[in-house]
């Protein structure tokens, strides 16, 4: 098999116009490689492979474990402490 180098351009040559597409290339390259590295050590494989996992919550009141809705004390409000019973 041949022996493949990775080609590195000056900095000169990627400022020009038609090269903008392979800056951003290479610049993205760059920004992952550093991202491993920052990361290597509290990345995890089992991670890697179960993907990105996102809840969507659309209330902050169970988010930090609110009381949902209005709250009465002391006969203040009657209507509202019948509801709550």
């Amino acid at each position: 098999m041949e022996n493949q180098r990775q080609v590195v351009l000056s900095k000169a040559i990627l400022e020009m116009k038609f090269m903008k597409k392979t800056k951003e290339k290479v610049q993205k390259e760059i920004e992952d490689a550093e991202g491993q590295a920052m990361y290597s050590n509290e990345i995890t494989e089992e991670m890697r492979r179960s993907g990105n996992l996102v809840f969507i919550e659309t209330s902050i009141t169970n988010c930090k474990n609110l009381i949902e809705g209005r709250l009465s004390f002391g006969g203040a409000n009657p209507e509202i402490e019948k509801n709550d019973v």
